[in-house]
């Protein structure tokens, strides 16, 4: 096996948590399936798996800081309402869900995974009902905000009967709403 696919595989261990569990329960099987020496790959699962499940805990939080930073409000509105009621998850269950389909190894990757987040939460309804309307507005305007670039937007939508139109101008929000 070339190196650049010994190295692209390790990512995948490193960042995939069901791959790396799969490395784990077998890894003669697992060297057999990708061609690669069966002593290598048990000496690593064996003598460096609690090494190599730190490194993937490790990368699994710079992830998660970087989108702490790009997308606060979120953030803190996870955290705060999991704080509120034990059922309701914190940002940290549903990030790593969207990690198990989603690894990322390009430029401006942090800006993708946050911007990646923010649809994975609006297409799995995660803050559905364990959010006001208020935290949904907002989470919501910090995802449009991130999609536009921070530039001026306007937005309609139909729903219900209700007309809605969010507009972001010069670091302003409006929501007009009419029935």
């Amino acid at each position: 096996m070339k190196l650049q696919n010994f190295q692209t595989l390790l990512a995948k261990i490193y960042t995939d948590e069901l791959f790396r569990n799969d490395f784990f329960e077998n890894p003669v099987l697992f060297a057999q399936k990708y061609d690669i020496s069966t002593e290598n790959l048990e000496i690593l699962a064996t003598q460096y798996k609690q090494e190599i499940q730190l490194f993937s805990q490790t990368l699994l939080n710079k992830r998660l800081f970087a989108i702490k930073n790009i997308l606060p409000k979120t953030y803190f509105i996870f955290q705060e309402n999991s704080k509120k009621n034990e059922k309701n998850k914190d940002i940290k269950f549903y990030f790593e869900k969207f990690c198990q389909k989603n690894t990322l190894f390009s430029e401006n990757r942090y800006l993708q995974d946050a911007f990646d987040f923010g649809v994975f939460l609006r297409k799995n309804n995660f803050f559905g009902e364990n959010l006001s309307e208020k935290q949904k507005n907002i989470i919501i305007l910090e995802y449009l905000n991130l999609r536009t670039g921070n530039k001026p937007f306007f937005r309609f939508l139909i729903k219900k009967n209700l007309f809605f139109v969010h507009l972001y101008v010069f670091g302003k929000y409006f929501k007009i709403q009419a029935p």
